[in-house]
């Protein structure tokens, strides 16, 4: 009887533990109040977004965080984060709203609280306005020797200050205003090499090879979000502003791209063969997987491609021994005249936007405009020019010789000039954003 009795006293002591076991589990979850922003509220980019929350719970408060969402709900910027001190803790701060790529919309800020058990979200919907595009400053690729590659950038006081410079001769350069990167390629096996604008330091680069005909690197060109890279064996890559591949072609066997750009779907590129006698190829490559679309073939001496609306380009091209600018239809592969200039081959080009252009030719400038599909010839005696727009004016950037000359795209006005010691292999234009 005594064991018996004993016995039931030892499962009531257990089944008392297991009971205050069970009670003693975390249900309940931290509670988050927001003070401020208010809902609602409008920021800026570059703006700091104030804020302060109370988080208090039955626990103690193992961490909380704050995240920004986008108008698609996905985070960006750094997240914040802190580990309680108190119960309740009061979270505050600022919140930096430090890129200036931001798009206007609505966004979300996401509160969040976590006790080791459970976790709590709340959220809060505030405006944010992107800031405008601004030019900055203008960029020059030049050869000070044929074994030395410069980039220099022009100062407030017009004055041209080294960025960097490549021991080698001269393939291709670009400017990714976005990620305040400038690009930099080389011939024989120099590498292509990515520099950072504002902190004056190398990114990334991507080793060259050998070639028959003595360069790797072909093209290159930034195409919102990433940088296109064209090399001798054929193949058109996309990096990311870290130097990760994000898009890849096959290889296009004794063909290489001089020329591409894109339309909502497809990267569209031009390649020329190293073999005699063989035409050129157009070729709409889907955006996802670089797989060829359609192929169109061509005898023109396409010079460089911009998006016009839709799956719409501008082409601009020699045809013989003379100027010639089409449109292509990235979807069916139809090319169709809209321009020629029979009196002069065509140089180089820039979009300024989907309705006005600027291009060089042997000895003078045009601005092509594309309704009414007008060619106004000006600045006769520019022979040959590198020309940039600056897309948030009107202002026109030709760079021929040592000389760089600054005109009115519509008007076809001076407005001044600037002048390096060697002869100018490109020109680019910085923006804030």
């Amino acid at each position: 009887m005594k064991q018996q009795t004993i016995l039931i006293l030892t499962l009531s002591l257990v089944l008392s533990m297991l009971s205050s076991c069970k009670d003693d589990k975390d249900t309940i979850a931290p509670e988050i109040n927001i003070d401020r922003p208010l809902e609602s509220a409008q920021f800026s980019a570059l703006d700091s977004i104030p804020f302060r929350v109370e988080v208090s719970d039955d626990h103690a408060i193992k961490s909380v965080r704050l995240m920004l969402l986008d108008p698609d709900q996905v985070p960006v910027l750094t997240t914040l984060k802190a580990v309680p001190n108190s119960n309740p803790f009061i979270f505050e701060g600022k919140f930096p709203l430090d890129n200036v790529n931001l798009v206007s919309g609505k966004y979300t800020l996401q509160f969040q609280a976590f006790d080791g058990t459970n976790t709590t979200n709340e959220f809060q919907e505030i405006y944010i306005s992107e800031i405008p595009r601004e030019f900055q400053y203008l960029v020059v690729t030049y050869k000070p020797d044929a074994f030395t590659v410069n980039i220099d950038k022009m100062n407030s006081q017009n004055l041209f200050v080294n960025l960097y410079h490549l021991q080698s001769g001269y393939s291709c350069s670009e400017v990714n205003s976005q990620n305040q990167q400038v690009y930099l390629a080389g011939v024989s096996t120099q590498p292509f090499v990515a520099y950072n604008l504002n902190w004056s330091n190398l990114v990334w680069h991507v080793n060259g090879s050998q070639s028959p005909s003595g360069k790797w690197f072909y093209a290159v060109k930034f195409l919102d979000p990433y940088i296109y890279l064209s090399n001798y064996d054929g193949v058109l890559r996309g990096y990311n502003a870290s130097g990760t591949v994000q898009f890849s072609t096959a290889p296009m066997e004794s063909y290489v791209s001089n020329a591409f750009a894109a339309t909502p779907k497809y990267i569209v590129a031009n390649y020329n063969s190293f073999v005699g006698g063989q035409k050129s190829r157009l070729c709409s490559l889907f955006k996802q997987s670089g797989s060829l679309w359609i192929m169109q073939l061509h005898e023109l001496n396409i010079i460089d491609l911009f998006p016009i609306s839709g799956e719409k380009l501008l082409v601009v091209a020699n045809e013989g021994n003379k100027g010639v600018i089409y449109s292509y239809d990235a979807e069916t592969g139809k090319l169709q005249l809209l321009a020629n200039a029979s009196n002069t081959t065509f140089y180089d080009a820039s979009q300024q936007d989907a309705e006005n252009y600027a291009i060089s030719g042997t000895n003078s400038l045009f601005w092509f405009r594309m309704s009414g599909r007008f060619l106004t010839e000006f600045g006769t005696g520019i022979a040959n020019a590198k020309v940039c727009c600056d897309q948030t004016g009107l202002d026109l950037y030709a760079a021929s010789g040592n000389k760089i000359s600054r005109y009115n795209l519509k008007t076809g006005a001076f407005l001044d000039q600037y002048q390096i010691s060697y002869p100018i292999e490109d020109i680019h234009l910085v923006y804030n954003k």
